[in-house]
């Protein structure tokens, strides 16, 4: 995992893979729930948060891993909360997110 913490530090704070990839780097042959279970909680113990909020099964699924503290995951966690709150506030978030994430 300590890779995927430098590559998401390196990207600004938030990288893509697929289950597939998170899968192998801990060493696991098939992705099964407890398998997912095991990376998502390997992810929350180096900081770092995932969408979709449960990692699928299917080892072709992308998921989007970002740092809370970093610019772009602050980002995301802003319109993730603001989602469930205040749909302007959420808007504007997405808008942000998205500039930021075309241009750095």
């Amino acid at each position: 995992m300590e890779q995927v913490v430098r590559e998401v530090a390196a990207e600004g704070g938030s990288a893509s893979y697929t289950v597939g990839e998170l899968r192998d780097l801990v060493g696991a042959g098939r992705t099964s729930r407890q398998v997912a279970e095991k990376i998502s909680n390997l992810l929350h113990r180096y900081g770092l948060r995932h969408l979709p909020s449960t990692i699928p099964a299917d080892q072709n699924r992308t998921v989007l891993v970002f740092d809370p503290e970093q610019a772009k995951g602050i980002l995301i966690q802003w319109v993730l909360e603001a989602e469930s709150t205040d749909m302007r506030k959420a808007q504007g978030a997405v808008v942000a997110l998205s500039y930021l994430l075309r241009h750095g």
